[in-house]
């Protein structure tokens, strides 16, 4: 009767750590620094996602046919360093259904939560010939770059159960329009609007992705239901564009561009999404026309001492040389050492590890170590290696 009841016992103490609700801020939730690459499924082909506390979400065995990157990058421009921007996403504007502009979202990371802050439109120039019959029409956007007076927010911590947060951020692009039938040669013109958004987290539990080596382990999840949209303005020498030439391009004043709706899934250790749900303008939420899920960072690997399995994930990886972190899932553990070991055995750093909340080690980095690979060991009080997981330094 008494090894049942440990077993009961330890069944419970399982399934509460198993299925617990996370929460996410700064500590957790790292500025991303490289391109991250997901696993696309252009049709609705994975079952929609139920909303409410304590789900299981498993889309392990859903095969992509597709792929897709979102490309962060570290800033290094000083007009945006200097304003505490500390990275960038290259993204898009469309103008119409056909013709947009490419631009880079400038983040900022702080202890509230992640901002746009700050836009980049590098210089870049479109034939307009499809859409005015002119061979020598165009649209141009010289360099430019700004930091916005109304912020877009992308998320805020503290994050977790029925946290809700909205923006409404104000944008403009200037450009140059040749239409040669308008007697229009590099006539100066603005493209401003406003981008609302609205998030809530309506969710948490485990998720399951894809892998080439099978499903994923299932990590913590909080569910955001989002919503975004765009109401555009054209402007011509400093006054708003005709309606002919507005005709002419299939756009209108205020128009209302860009609205999508998506369920995002977000985990520790990573600002990027775990999952994506598209649902386009689709405000019911009920069928997909796109979904995306992390490539990056997800393992099929579980382990186990003492009979209770656990998982660790280790971010930023790669590096950039300041830190390295392990999240440790299903299991608390009495940690007495940390090694960074290179790929000949040599301990090439050595310490005690920082812990946070019992589940967070986090390991500051030596100016001296070298750019390459390495394998980040943690030992516990009774002298078990606990943590071996394969990191990139990539300063």
């Amino acid at each position: 009767m008494k090894k049942n009841l440990t077993l009961v016992i330890a069944i419970l103490l399982f399934s509460r750590i198993a299925f617990s609700q996370i929460t996410l801020d700064s500590a957790n939730v790292p500025f991303p620094t490289d391109t991250v690459h997901l696993n696309g499924y252009t049709t609705s082909l994975t079952p929609n996602p139920l909303v409410g506390t304590n789900q299981t979400w498993n889309y392990g065995s859903y095969v992509p046919n597709a792929s897709a990157t979102n490309d962060y990058a570290v800033e290094t421009d000083t007009f945006f360093t200097h304003h505490g921007i500390e990275a960038n996403v290259s993204t898009s504007k469309n103008l119409n259904a056909t013709t947009y502009y490419d631009l880079y979202e400038e983040l900022d990371f702080n202890s509230s939560g992640a901002y746009g802050a700050g836009i980049h439109i590098p210089a870049q120039g479109y034939s307009l010939t499809a859409i005015t019959g002119g061979a020598n029409d165009s649209l141009k956007f010289a360099d430019q770059t700004y930091r916005l007076t109304s912020f877009r927010n992308h998320i805020s911590f503290p994050c977790t159960i029925n946290t809700a947060w909205s923006s409404t951020s104000y944008r403009t692009a200037n450009f140059h329009l040749t239409v040669v039938a308008d007697a229009l040669n590099n006539a100066p013109g603005e493209h401003t609007y406003n981008l609302i958004s609205k998030d809530t987290i309506v969710g948490w539990g485990k998720m399951s992705v894809y892998t080439s080596n099978g499903p994923s382990i299932q990590y913590d999840v909080l569910m955001d239901k989002a919503s975004v949209y765009s109401l555009d303005s054209f402007y011509l020498y400093g006054m708003p564009a005709p309606s002919a030439l507005l005709n002419a391009f299939s756009v209108t004043q205020g128009q209302q561009s860009g609205l999508q709706y998506s369920y995002y899934f977000y985990r520790q250790g990573y600002y990027n999404y775990l999952a994506k749900f598209n649902y386009g303008s689709d405000s019911t939420y009920t069928t997909p026309s796109s979904q995306y899920f992390s490539k990056d960072n997800v393992t099929t690997g579980i382990a186990e001492i003492n009979g209770i399995q656990y998982s660790t994930l280790v971010f930023p990886n790669p590096s950039n040389g300041n830190e390295i972190n392990v999240k440790i899932f299903g299991k608390t553990f009495a940690l007495n050492q940390y090694q960074i070991v290179d790929v000949l055995g040599r301990i090439i750093q050595q310490g005690i590890p920082s812990m946070q909340n019992g589940d967070l080690v986090k390991v500051s980095l030596n100016n001296n170590i070298e750019n390459g690979f390495y394998f980040l060991k943690v030992i516990d009080k009774n002298n078990q290696e606990v943590v071996t997981e394969k990191i990139l330094i990539q300063r």
